[in-house]
């Protein structure tokens, strides 16, 4: 009778959950986008949830969340070029992360009970972070990648990411910050060196077919090619597609169980995970690129921003409105200011233009919601971070994605219109 309730139980939870993943979308598109999905998700995610109407609870679901949230990372590590890891933009971003860790350290030991560095690192961590996942989309959408905004945003987002990840790795694990820098490290190696041996791999493995073509005349290397492309067509590509997924999962979940037994967040394995597929594929990345997509966000990833949504304590946020405002100018002088102030007192070699472009990267560099929810949650559950705060600050990081993005268009469709008009040309939509 037992197994029996906890069953009808979790079945009716997953049956919400799952409810509101499809609803999300449907809100935002008969919202014009105004409303970012992941903002939605996490507001159901509040509305189902024991804060809210109580129809859902996360038991026996915790595994179906750490999935989601590994595929996130995942999906971040492989958007991160290899190539925008070089040069003076990239070391400009870097520099100005680490600028915006020291001073969310700072606000932390102000507001920190007995000055605790642990408790101030992981509020620093949470406070830095950008939202490059999340935000891709939408600047893909509107054109902002390809032009210097969107480039140096990509080199903000891309450290803005990864230096958090590695923050954590290092800062938030059970080992002492010497082990954690070491498994990072570890980490690292690894990564690479699955990497390079697939890609050899491969090469070794084409050379070889080709060798084996060339014997052949042009007739029969055609009609091998014709067969092949056949077979591809009608059943090879469905039968490649589920094991290319299948390889990528098991490599998700080795390597998210390989940093749990190193005592670090499964994050930093999922990200790893995801670098490696980017350095595999090399450029050509757009069509497993949408293979990700479809896996991650038709199901764990928002299934992972609701169950993220349900864990808010909604009563903590409605107690504390101040603490979730103070949190979200935070946000913005921790790593909006930093930005702004690199890009107009120093060459980051970005090309943004003075005024109005400057304020847009600092505002698309501060959203930075997903981050903020991975560190609450370790922090909360390392008690580093009492539960209401974590509550306050995902509230703040989903602020940040809501207001930052939609101020930020509205600078860079004001400041084109204006260079429009001074040089004749037609006005931007």
């Amino acid at each position: 009778m037992l197994l029996m309730e906890v069953s009808s139980s979790t079945s009716v939870s997953l049956f919400w959950i799952v409810l509101a993943t499809l609803v999300a979308p449907a809100i935002g598109h008969a919202t014009r986008r105004v409303l970012p999905e992941v903002v939605l998700l996490l507001g159901l995610g509040v509305l189902i949830g024991p804060s809210g109407l109580q129809l859902a609870g996360a038991t026996n679901l915790e595994m179906l969340k750490q999935l989601g949230l590994g595929l996130l990372f995942l999906s971040a590590g492989y958007e991160i070029d290899p190539n925008d890891l070089v040069g003076r933009r990239t070391r400009s971003a870097a520099l100005t992360w680490l600028v915006c860790l020291v001073i969310g350290f700072g606000v932390g030991m102000l507001i920190v009970p007995g000055h605790r560095w642990l408790n101030a690192a992981a509020l620093a961590i949470a406070l830095s972070s950008t939202a490059l996942g999340t935000l891709m989309p939408i600047l893909r959408e509107q054109g902002v990648l390809d032009r210097p905004l969107g480039r140096a945003f990509l080199a903000q987002g891309t450290v803005g990411e990864l230096g958090p990840v590695a923050a954590m790795a290092i800062l938030l694990s059970s080992n002492s910050p010497w082990v954690g820098a070491l498994v990072l490290i570890g980490f690292g190696v690894l990564t690479a060196g699955l990497a390079l041996g697939t890609r050899h791999r491969m090469r070794r493995a084409a050379h070889r077919v080709n060798d084996q073509l060339r014997h052949l005349s042009e007739a029969e290397r055609q009609d091998v090619y014709q067969r092949v492309i056949d077979w591809f067509i009608r059943t090879g590509e469905h039968r490649l597609t589920q094991g290319i997924m299948r390889t990528i999962m098991l490599l998700l979940t080795g390597l998210m169980a390989l940093a749990a037994l190193f005592d670090v967040d499964v994050a930093l394995g999922a990200f790893m995970a995801g670098l490696c597929l980017r350095l595999i594929v090399g450029d050509h990345t757009g069509p497993l690129e949408e293979r990700i997509s479809v896996l991650g966000n038709s199901f764990f990833i928002p299934v992972f921003f609701v169950m993220s949504g349900m864990g808010i304590a909604l009563d903590a946020v409605r107690s504390n409105p101040l603490t979730v405002v103070a949190a979200f100018f935070a946000v913005l002088v921790t790593r909006g200011l930093p930005v702004w102030l690199a890009e107009r007192v120093t060459n980051t070699g970005s090309g943004v233009a003075p005024g109005a472009e400057r304020a847009t990267l600092a505002l698309y560099s501060s959203a930075g919601l997903p981050i903020i929810v991975a560190v609450t949650e370790v922090a909360v559950s390392q008690e580093l971070m009492p539960a209401s705060l974590g509550s306050c600050l995902v509230a703040a990081g989903a602020l940040t994605v809501l207001v930052f993005p939609l101020a930020a268009r509205g600078l860079d469709r004001a400041a084109r219109r204006t260079r429009s008009e001074r040089t004749g040309g037609a006005v931007p939509v």
